[in-house]
């Protein structure tokens, strides 16, 4: 019943170590962008080598404060 998320809850992190490897992280609608930063800097931490993100549709609106502008790859907006 709500129109926006609340705090990230991770539901199953990634088993295998990320470590070195490129990362793609795909957003369903990228609308605050605080949900795609916090899952981005996971996986820094994780030491990835590269992380990139795909967003397939991209709403055009104020993104909140700490999330990501935009992705590196969109669909539509």
């Amino acid at each position: 019943g709500k129109t926006y998320g609340s705090d990230l809850e991770w539901l199953a992190k990634p088993r295998l170590p990320l470590k070195d490897r490129t990362i793609v992280i795909v957003e369903d609608i990228l609308d605050s962008g605080v949900t795609l930063a916090a899952i981005k800097e996971y996986c820094e931490k994780q030491q990835a080598k590269q992380v990139l993100s795909a967003a397939l549709i991209s709403r055009d609106c104020p993104r909140e404060a700490g999330g990501i502008e935009q992705a590196d790859f969109t669909g539509l907006t």
